[in-house]
């Protein structure tokens, strides 16, 4: 009886030695994790930052940068006239849109349409075709005006 006793002492105490190593497995395994992301966190975090640092220096840079335009403006601009001012900025905006009204042109000659800045304005060609045979062309000059 005493052997029996002892078998189911051990065997308990065995079944707790293995229950208590499969714990500390677990204990290790979840240990291991939590570091591994903990890392991964770190990495992150580090990487972030760089990039962070990265950015305010870009910022810091374009803010001298327009601090410089601002003041080379300024300084042109004491130099001319207000009304000067406004003029070539008129006539700026005026040639863009010259500019801007040619490469439209430009592109519906591609589809049917023509044109051409006058002095007066603008002339446009409309041309009509069916199946690849060229039916009739019509023209219409456009008067610009400056508004009142």
């Amino acid at each position: 009886m005493e052997c029996a006793h002892t078998l189911c002492q051990d065997s308990v105490s065995t079944g707790g030695v293995l229950a208590h190593l499969e714990r500390l497995e677990a204990q290790a395994s979840k240990f291991h994790k939590e570091s591994d992301e903990l890392q991964r966190a770190q990495a992150e975090e580090s990487a972030l930052e760089t990039k962070i640092h990265q950015l305010r220096h870009i910022r810091d840079k374009l803010r001298a940068e327009v601090k410089q335009r601002q003041a080379r403006v300024e300084a042109s601009s004491a130099n001319v006239e207000p009304d000067q001012t406004v003029e070539i900025n008129e006539q700026d905006v005026l040639e863009r849109n010259q500019e801007t009204m040619k490469a439209i042109l430009q592109a519906y000659h591609f589809t049917g349409l023509n044109g051409k800045v006058t002095s007066r304005g603008a002339g446009v060609c409309i041309s009509t075709a069916f199946e690849g045979n060229l039916l009739d062309s019509y023209f219409v000059d456009l008067v610009i005006q400056k508004p009142l």
